[in-house]
């Protein structure tokens, strides 16, 4: 069996002539056919020579568009009029005066500082750094909000809602970055939103914004697409301590007492013991272990080329605690969760069911089988106890700092903004308010809870 093969122009030539010798309704289609795409052809014959030369124009620049940070920029607040001052999650000046060694500075300042390294051609440049700076963000949103809420999003990439919030919100930010870098100096310009200057299109100061229903529907992904596997429900978590299933670092691996008591824990006598443990273990999956470090994992950078020196991590900062204490209170709020969870154990089970069948910790001598009765024993041990309620901004893990020439880290505050729906009287421009993360803090210091190192053990119910 042999075949030949037919050119295009000829097969085409074929259709047509297939076309014309059929009915007249054919004739009608072809008609309307050739009036619709004739323009087109038209225009692609006509300028093709223009749009191989653009096509190659855009491959030999989008990869050059490279942001400068100019540190010689005045971008104090007290220069909120120059018109290259951009206002964004701003700072009490007077708090950033008086604690010079914090080293802080608002993301608003941060943008200021930026500004192409070629001037020229703003207009290109700013298509595609938009373009860019909304892939970079957009990774960057769904790499932090899918950890913090269990990667709720990660997996959601083929679902529409998903997608489009998150793009949706990351071509917001990197239109807002776009507009604050490749800003006119005091040129008119009509912006998207009748602003006439550049510095009037950033000037809300807490531009990066959510709506308290989107935030929930955040966490109702996260629910939807639940793997919904039983070992992981939030009862089972409780029961086990911590939020920690399927690591081989949680305290109770769930295997019928191996790791774990499963029904008394002796705090006098094996608190230190299980702390030994863990730092046992952590060091054969880890390879190293120094129970006195207190750093935090290395900051990385967002992108180097377009946000110059912003970095995603707490910088130099340390940890209050050492690991070794870490590893402590780790245990003591495992002791904690387990003795909440008997509250629910004793409400669903039958009439025959009794204490005898909760988890126990036996500390100074007293059987606790509720987390009220382990405070009660450990103050009556020569614990100090004290118990605080505390409310701070959330950021759900993105911090943010900016590394400097001499290795050195400026801190960027940042906080989840939420929009109310209301209107300021004043320019009826949106009221925004940070968004709050509330709880208990327990504060613990005695000869076995908190009993190293100049701070209690700093524990949070919530």
């Amino acid at each position: 069996m042999t075949s030949t093969k037919t050119s295009f122009p000829a097969a085409l030539l074929t259709s047509i002539r297939s076309l014309i010798s059929g009915s007249t309704s054919n004739l009608i289609l072809l008609s309307t056919a050739s009036c619709l795409l004739a323009p087109i052809i038209y225009y692609l014959y006509r300028y093709r020579v223009s749009i191989k030369q653009k096509v190659k124009e855009i491959e030999k620049n989008v990869g050059r568009i490279r942001v400068i940070r100019n540190t010689t920029k005045n971008t104090s607040s007290s220069s909120c009029n120059n018109n290259n001052r951009v206002i964004c999650m701003e700072l009490d000046p007077n708090f950033v005066k008086s604690h010079p060694d914090w080293s802080m500075m608002s993301l608003g300042e941060y943008l200021s500082q930026l500004e192409p390294a070629d001037k020229e051609n703003t207009v290109f440049n700013r298509i595609f750094l938009q373009k860019e700076l909304n892939i970079i963000i957009g990774k960057f949103l769904l790499d932090s909000l899918g950890a913090t809420y269990g990667a709720a999003l990660l997996p959601m990439l083929g679902a529409g809602s998903a997608v489009s919030s998150i793009a949706g919100l990351s071509s917001a930010i990197s239109k807002f970055v776009a507009k604050s870098i490749l800003q006119d100096d005091g040129k008119d310009d009509e912006g998207e939103e009748g602003s006439t200057t550049a510095a009037a299109r950033v000037q809300d100061a807490m531009s990066f914004d959510l709506s308290l229903m989107e935030l929930i529907s955040f966490v109702n992904l996260h629910q939807k697409v639940s793997s919904g596997d039983n070992n992981s429900t939030p009862l089972t978590r409780l029961r086990l301590g911590e939020n920690m299933s399927g690591n081989p670092l949680a305290y109770d691996l769930d295997d019928n007492g191996k790791s774990f008591p499963t029904t008394t824990f002796d705090l006098d006598n094996e608190f230190i013991t299980y702390v030994t443990m863990m730092e046992e273990r952590v060091l054969k999956k880890e390879g190293k272990y120094d129970p006195n470090d207190r750093s935090f994992p290395p900051s990385v950078p967002i992108n180097e080329r377009l946000l110059p020196g912003l970095y995603l991590g707490k910088g130099d900062l340390q940890y209050t605690h050492t690991k070794r204490e870490g590893i402590e209170h780790r245990l003591l709020c495992v002791l904690l969760n387990k003795l909440c969870y008997n509250y629910h154990k004793l409400a669903n089970s039958s009439s025959s069911k009794t204490t005898e069948d909760c988890f126990k910790v036996i500390c100074n001598g007293q059987t606790c089988i509720f987390p009220e009765e382990l405070i009660q024993a450990l103050i009556d041990s020569g614990h100090t106890v004290e118990v605080c309620p505390r409310v701070i901004l959330s950021n759900f893990g993105m911090q943010l700092c900016v590394k400097e020439d001499i290795d050195t880290f400026t801190y960027i505050p940042t906080t989840l903004i939420l929009r109310t729906g209301i209107e300021r009287s004043k320019d009826n421009k949106p009221v925004y308010f940070c968004s709050p993360h509330g709880g208990l803090d327990l504060n613990i210091k005695g000869p076995i809870i908190g009993r190293t190192g100049t701070r209690p053990c700093w524990v949070q119910f919530y």
